[in-house]
């Protein structure tokens, strides 16, 4: 499988790298970022890097045609651009809409509210050109290095490793359904990190 890796320096997107360099069934690996993407460090020893092909969009509203050329012939995408709740509070509100609604609608294009917005509008290309696209809500994503803000402690909470474990699967057999909710995501991921012993 091809696979495009949108936003592939963030949380999610490293870490669907990391796993996905390690995975066999994964031969190419497009990862599309504002800045060059290497290896993530903690991948260990059982990577192919030579799967990685590092593509730089500074802008994600605007798709050159040399990038274009270069996301062709993918079987499958992972969007994880995005600005997070908590950085969004230090962010104008233009460049939030822009990063989190625009850039997940232009790909489409070319080859709460504002979420929702954006879901519908992947779902319905999707629809009209005979895609399969599902979206993934994720709750709190968390990792073993970042510390948990309390107010949080309500929320459902997923580690970024089950969420790209989830996704990479998903995208690989097929949707189990539509959307993928929190706990959906929690019992796949750690389903395929248990069978892999990544847990």
């Amino acid at each position: 499988m091809r696979l495009i890796i949108a936003g592939a320096t963030g949380l999610c997107g490293s870490e669907v790298l990391r796993q996905s360099l390690k995975n066999p069934k994964i031969t190419s690996i497009v990862a599309l970022a504002r800045r060059p993407v290497s290896v993530p460090e903690n991948s260990g020893n059982e990577i192919d890097a030579s799967k990685l092909k590092s593509v730089v969009l500074e802008d994600f509203g605007s798709y050159p045609e040399d990038v274009k050329k270069q996301l062709t012939d993918a079987d499958a995408c992972i969007w994880t651009v995005a600005i997070t709740p908590t950085k969004s509070r230090d962010t104008e509100w233009d460049e939030v809409v822009r990063v989190n609604h625009d850039y997940a609608s232009e790909p489409y294009s070319t080859l709460a509210k504002l979420p929702g917005e954006t879901e519908n509008q992947v779902l319905a290309f999707a629809e009209e050109h005979k895609i399969e696209a599902c979206v993934a809500k994720p709750g709190i994503i968390t990792a073993p290095w970042r510390a948990e803000n309390p107010a949080m402690a309500k929320f459902p909470k997923i580690d970024v490793s089950e969420v790209a474990a989830a996704m990479i699967d998903q995208v690989l057999n097929g949707f189990e359904k539509e959307p993928l909710w929190n706990e959906d995501l929690l019992r796949i991921g750690q389903r395929v990190l248990k069978g892999s012993s990544e847990v």
